[in-house]
């Protein structure tokens, strides 16, 4: 004979949605997502496709600023840490499988107390981000600095030497040439010029530094301009004597959180600066071809600590015509997460203590 059946327990619904619960949040949201984002993209078939002959595969992180111990609660650091690291590496292993990147690209804000810690915290942080990031040995992998690593953006968070070099000894320079393949990439720290009016003596470093870049790296038939902070952030200039000097088809930048999209035009910047200045000489030669043309394409933050909606890491796919493919690949909201957990919790502990009222009632009839 059967046995009637029953229905479950109060305290079972309570276990069984919290389950359920978990395995939306930390599986199905993000297979949904991918499903209607990541694989609805034009440029879905390119990096579906394990078939990289003739093309370079870049994989962009914008400002992951891993939290330090300054800035969290005491007791909750320990647990706020953990998952804000976990968001972050958990995505960057699904983007690595799903791009195949021959070079992934930190573009800066790498730290968020990394220009505020102390020698032994830095040292701490440098590590723990290089885990999280780990990559495998044939992918190459670059550092550019950002603000919250070195300082520069206020006056109360100065640039010193100091910070550069602590932070050269464990991600390599702020600013140099990097040859991979057909590409040449010129990984530059625009943060000692963005609070300072145009001057040669301010500029003699730039001045040089671009030179040597673009006569090393001349050859190459790809030219891509990495930077923390944007072009346009440097005075015009500066912004002038850049695009010139390099002549990047393509930028990257960061900082702000947002994704972006400029075309720097270099005959426009040219009548631009006519008329701001015009009884000064434009910073470049009149023999160059002064029609260049670059595209800045602005990475957004793939931590959802930075407070904005929407986080995301980019990937793109270069040729050697210099071809581009461009695409952003999101990323669930880990903050909507957190906040059906709350919400789930407080009721459920208002149902269990109405269970155990009701039951506290009855025994004592």
């Amino acid at each position: 004979m059967l046995k009637p059946l029953y229905p479950p327990s109060i305290t079972s619904l309570v276990i069984i949605t919290a389950l359920g619960l978990l395995i939306y949040n930390e599986y199905i949201e993000f297979m949904l997502l991918k499903h209607s984002q990541w694989t609805q993209t034009s440029a879905h078939q390119l990096f579906a496709s394990k078939d990289t002959e003739n093309q370079v595969r870049v994989l962009f992180v914008g400002d992951p600023q891993i939290q330090g111990y300054r800035d969290e609660p005491a007791l909750l650091g320990y647990v706020t840490r953990w998952d804000a690291d976990r968001y972050l590496q958990r995505y960057f292993q699904e983007v690595m499988d799903y791009v195949h990147p021959e070079v992934v690209i930190l573009m800066g804000d790498l730290l968020d107390e990394g220009s505020i810690a102390n020698d032994w915290e830095f040292d701490v942080y440098a590590q723990r981000l290089k885990q999280l990031y780990a990559v495998p040995e044939n992918v190459k992998l670059i550092y550019v600095a950002g603000d919250n690593d070195i300082g520069g953006e206020r006056a109360s968070d100065p640039l010193t030497d100091e910070k550069i070099q602590r932070f050269e000894r464990h991600f390599g320079s702020v600013a140099e040439p990097i040859q991979h393949n057909f590409i040449s990439f010129y990984k530059l720290n625009f943060l000692p010029f963005l609070h300072t009016q145009h001057s040669p003596k301010v500029d003699v470093d730039l001045t040089d530094k671009l030179t040597e870049m673009q006569e090393e790296s001349d050859n190459k038939p790809v030219k891509i301009l990495l930077s923390h902070n944007a072009i346009s952030e440097t005075m015009l200039h500066r912004h002038i004597q850049i695009l010139q000097t390099l002549k990047p088809q393509y930028a990257f930048c960061a900082h702000t959180h947002y994704t972006g999209y400029l075309k720097h035009n270099l005959q426009e910047l040219l009548g631009l600066f006519k008329k701001i200045y015009p009884n000064e000489e434009a910073p470049i030669d009149p023999q160059e071809d002064q029609t260049f043309v670059t595209e800045e394409y602005r990475i957004p933050t793939c931590s959802y600590r930075m407070g904005v909606p929407n986080m995301a890491y980019a990937a793109a796919s270069i040729d050697k015509s210099g071809q581009l493919t461009y695409t952003l690949l999101w990323l669930p909201s880990r903050y909507k997460q957190l906040y059906r957990y709350a919400v789930f919790a407080a009721l459920a502990v208002i149902v269990l203590i109405w269970k155990w009222c009701v039951q506290s009632t009855r025994r004592k009839r």
